[in-house]
């Protein structure tokens, strides 16, 4: 699994290329934790995921639905 700094690294690399002229650093900043907290997240499905295997309560792991999963939660400000 890639370092928190590799990641860092990719995301802004890839927000650069997507918005050469540059964005205002608060928008980046928001995004940034967005970003962190998906991490955060994926993370966390990942580990409970590998301690069901580790239990034999493994399942086949579908990385589309997990996705879908992560991507429909709302971010953590916007709950209530």
């Amino acid at each position: 699994m890639p370092s928190d700094a590799q990641l860092l690294y990719e995301y802004l690399g890839q927000k650069i290329a997507a918005n050469p002229s540059g964005a205002p650093a608060a928008e980046v900043l928001a995004d940034l934790q967005a970003y962190g907290e998906q991490l955060a997240k994926l993370r966390t499905m990942v580990s409970e995921a590998q301690h069901s295997i580790a239990q034999g309560d493994g399942q086949e792991l579908d990385v589309a639905a997990m996705l879908t999963r992560l991507r429909q939660q709302p971010a953590s400000g916007d709950q209530a």
